[in-house]
């Protein structure tokens, strides 16, 4: 079994970390009572900790029986057989995935037509690994 981290983008985390911050910073520079601060801050710490779980706890397992594993933060992960994947491409489509990166994506292709967008940290080594499994797949990183 192999695991793979996936790579965390700052060009997503960091807008999320300024929304976030500028409601708390108005709440504030607006003299909002005490309570509702205190509510406010409580959700702040909450959505805080909902998205750094997802951008620090995503990661890809490649398991011993040609499965790939996708977890993304408190989400189940997901599951792929290694056998049905027909190509990997370069991508920077932004579409919501278990990419916690816009700049660094692969596209998983596989089954007939279905794909899923990953980020995993070391690309090469990743793909490596799934092509151990399946030496066949088409790959393009250009």
């Amino acid at each position: 079994m192999q695991r793979f981290k996936a790579k965390t983008g700052y060009e997503l985390l960091l807008p999320i970390l300024i929304f976030l911050v500028g409601i708390f910073g108005w709440g504030v520079w607006q003299r909002t009572p005490k309570e509702t601060l205190l509510i406010t801050g409580f959700l702040f710490i909450l959505v805080l900790s909902f998205v750094l779980n997802v951008f620090y706890n995503t990661f890809y397992t490649l398991t011993d029986d040609g499965k790939l594993k996708i977890k993304c933060g408190i989400f189940s992960a997901s599951s792929i057989d290694i056998s049905t994947i027909k190509s990997i491409r370069k991508t920077r489509n932004p579409i919501s995935s278990p990419a916690p990166s816009l700049l660094s994506r692969i596209e998983i292709a596989y089954n007939k037509y279905d794909a899923v967008i990953i980020s995993p940290k070391d690309k090469i080594s990743f793909i490596k690994a799934i092509k151990a499994y399946k030496p066949d797949i088409e790959v393009d990183l250009e």
